[in-house]
């Protein structure tokens, strides 16, 4: 199973001048600059392959499926609407409606259940990954995102933008209440 995310969120959870007041630039030279370490912070979080294993800003993210299981399971906690369609008989996608499953929280992610009256339609045979289910994950706007996780992105970004290569000879030692404190508390894990 592979998420693709298939519609980006519609804002950052960090705007530029909240980043350059975490790291004290009063200028804007470099705010192209400023603005890509905020959006590399953020990918390192957010999304599939984020560390936190979830989604900051709403976004849609799609997943395949080969057959209808007893339950399709999407890879995100924090999904809290789907739609799902699938490639009939005759090859023709047609969009499942929404009084057939339930959504409802599950182990390793967001759980689609069938209703007891749900009869499985047809799927096309020659179609790998007949099914589709496009789950809106996320906290919402991005004046929902928990602060430290906004904070963890401004001290990402900050650091990057003070810390321009890959190697420095200065002394380097880790804050007490650092970004990987910021982040622990939201991040999914399985264990």
């Amino acid at each position: 199973m592979r998420a693709v995310r298939v519609s980006p969120p519609a804002e950052s959870p960090v705007s530029i001048g909240d980043c350059k007041a975490q790291g004290v630039l009063d200028f804007s030279d470099d705010d192209f600059l400023v603005m890509t370490y905020i959006e590399a912070a953020t990918g390192y979080l957010d999304g599939y392959t984020g560390i936190l294993g979830r989604c900051l800003v709403s976004q849609d993210w799609r997943v395949d499926f080969p057959a209808w299981d007893r339950g399709l399971v999407v890879p995100f906690h924090d999904a809290t609407a789907v739609e799902i369609s699938y490639v009939d008989e005759s090859g023709d996608t047609q969009v499942l409606p929404g009084n057939e499953y339930e959504l409802v929280p599950g182990y390793g992610g967001a759980m689609v259940l069938w209703k007891a009256a749900f009869s499985a339609p047809a799927l096309a045979d020659d179609t790998a990954l007949p099914v589709s289910v496009v789950a809106t994950c996320g906290y919402g706007a991005a004046a929902a995102v928990p602060q430290a996780l906004k904070l963890a992105i401004m001290q990402l970004a900050a650091h990057w933008y003070g810390t321009r290569s890959a190697v420095t000879e200065a002394s380097m030692e880790s804050v007490p209440m650092s970004c990987a404190s910021l982040i622990a508390a939201h991040r999914v894990t399985l264990a």
